[in-house]
């Protein structure tokens, strides 16, 4: 089983719920344990990989039973040359599968091979090869074309790009022929992942968000998208050749105003500049005094970095956790 996107959380979900099952899962890739590394293991049901467009690239065979992309969105060109280039190198993923779960908001994600086909996402599922959000009563429903699985209320984790992975989640092991109803409770008691848009603080009607994993711009896209509050955007890292100009509209209808760190401040502000006041930073310290000091009740504070950390910290943990550091100590200052 094969996996690559941008919300590589899929993996992590996968790996609760097949856990839970009868089956054994070795999991690893391009997080984890290195996949050759996993050969030493006896024998598992499956591996459960997640696979970087690095590996992908320089991958000769890879025969799997299912492979999914979540989603494409431009990353890495500076390694890549151009985006065309970059996905192509994912769809190497899906040259010898026997089931594709492709997004279908997505068309990059879609597939030309001989495969069978099953798709996900936010929209009414048309059949049973469809996984996507249906209302109920009033209520959000994850369903496999018009067969309610799980009530979106039940699900701990917050944001669409959260009910896509949960939904491509759904799909991948109900493709393994592996019956749901055992593992729905799983999926329920899943309370999301460390830096994945994590609320860390919240007082006086502000709220405080970590999403430092957003390491490029197609992840602060998926986070901005998934408030229906204004937010105080903490932008910037190392740029990776992104095209920072894909955030226009979401920061015009979702922010207020971003405050920039890192490397990459300057290229993202001649990017967007024509969009809502901009304000630099030298360290994550005075990126969070600045919020607090332009926030206002009924608003967030987001870092959602859409860049690499490497600029500034060992790696986005670091990031996320100094951002939880000083949100703590200026809250009880």
């Amino acid at each position: 089983i094969a996996v690559k996107g941008n919300f590589d959380d899929c993996q992590k979900y996968l790996k609760a719920m097949l856990g839970d099952s009868a089956l054994e899962i070795s999991t690893g890739g391009n997080i984890g344990d290195p996949a050759l590394g996993l050969l030493c293991d006896k024998s598992p049901d499956y591996y459960l990989l997640e696979l970087s467009s690095f590996q992908l690239e320089a991958t000769q065979h890879l025969k799997t039973k299912i492979s999914s992309i979540l989603n494409i969105t431009p990353d890495h060109i500076d390694r890549h040359t151009d985006f065309d280039a970059y996905v192509k190198a994912k769809q190497r993923l899906y040259e010898d599968t026997e089931i594709v779960v492709f997004n279908r908001h997505d068309q990059n994600t879609y597939s030309n091979s001989i495969s069978r086909k099953v798709s996900f996402g936010l929209d009414e599922p048309n059949n049973d090869s469809e996984y996507g959000i249906r209302s109920n009563r009033g209520a959000a429903w994850l369903c496999r074309g018009k067969e309610r699985l799980v009530a979106a209320s039940d699900l701990h984790f917050y944001g669409q790009h959260n009910l896509l992975n949960a939904l491509a989640t759904l799909a991948i092991i109900e493709c393994l022929e592996i019956p749901l109803d055992n593992l729905i409770p799983t999926l329920k008691n899943f309370q999301g992942l460390p830096h994945r848009t994590n609320l860390i603080f919240s007082k006086d009607d502000i709220n405080w968000y970590d999403d430092s994993k957003a390491t490029n711009v197609g992840a602060t896209l998926a986070a901005l998208q998934s408030f229906s509050r204004k937010n105080i955007l903490i932008l910037g890292g190392q740029s990776k050749g992104a095209d920072f100009s894909i955030l226009r509209e979401a920061i015009l209808l979702h922010t207020n105003a971003v405050i920039l760190l890192g490397e990459a401040a300057q290229e993202i502000e001649e990017a967007l500049s024509d969009t809502v006041p901009f304000f630099h930073a030298q360290d994550m310290r005075s990126a969070v005094s600045k919020a607090r000091e332009l926030v206002r009740p009924g608003e967030n504070v987001l870092l959602s970095p859409a860049c690499a950390s490497l600029d500034m910290y060992q790696d986005y943990i670091h990031r996320g956790n100094t951002f939880i550091k000083h949100v703590a100590e200026q809250s009880n200052g």
